[in-house]
């Protein structure tokens, strides 16, 4: 019991850029293939996001983490988010030109059990040089979930100051089994330089009153603005 009231480690300092590849096979055991490493490493508390294993103890990223499936999926009605991308630990898909949606599944852990299981969906609509993303936090588990201190950092690719960092949500967000979180859409800083940006979302989760674990490198697909005057478009 005292170890699960143990303070965890802070935000890891950790951002990827996903660069997706059309054609790759549906890795549906990944995030299970990530549990069972867990399990097998002996870590007291575990973060699976996607394929992606850390211990949320030292903040460590252990590996496994690929990039996120691009899909054609249709969206079969206004909100799908619960039923795209099961079977795989990561997918995007890009809406039009303007508009991409990536999807995480997540699974915390504690020893050799799973305390929790949630998706992660990010949204990212552009307009102009300005993008407003939306973000969906879906209990997937049988625990309660409580979701706190959650923020977007926009990334500029090879400019070490970012392009911002913004608080989303309230302070401390729960959600029942099966429930939702619905963040209202963050509207980012205006990109006056040329380049590719990305948005990763941070934050921390605990299940049944546990001290939350971090998570972290959940991240938009890409995005370029190629010169100042022109509009920003995934390619």
């Amino acid at each position: 019991m005292n170890a699960n009231r143990a303070s965890f480690a802070a935000v890891i300092a950790l951002l990827l850029t996903f660069i997706s590849s059309p054609g790759l096979p549906a890795r549906a055991d990944s995030t299970e293939t990530c549990v069972e490493q867990a399990k097998e490493l002996r870590l007291d508390h575990w973060l699976c996001l996607g394929s992606e294993l850390f211990d949320t103890d030292s903040g460590e990223g252990l590996g496994g983490g690929e990039s996120p499936i691009q899909t054609s999926a249709p969206i079969l009605r206004a909100d799908d988010y619960n039923t795209w991308c099961e079977s795989a630990p990561a997918c995007t898909r890009l809406i039009n030109g303007y508009i991409s949606e990536t999807k995480f599944n997540a699974v915390i852990g504690s020893g050799y059990s799973i305390v929790g299981t949630f998706d992660l969906v990010l949204r990212t609509s552009l307009n102009g040089r300005q993008a407003k993303i939306s973000t969906t936090l879906i209990n997937d588990g049988t625990s309660s979930l409580a979701f706190m201190d959650l923020v977007l950092n926009c990334s500029h690719v090879g400019n070490i100051f970012g392009c911002g960092i913004h608080p989303i949500g309230s302070g401390f967000n729960a959600v029942v089994p099966g429930g939702r979180l619905t963040i209202a859409p963050l509207y980012g800083n205006v990109l006056t330089q040329s380049g590719t940006y990305y948005y990763s979302f941070t934050g921390r989760v605990g299940a049944d009153f546990n001290f939350p674990v971090t998570v972290a490198s959940a991240a938009t697909a890409p995005f370029a603005c190629v010169a100042a005057t022109q509009i920003c478009k995934f390619y």
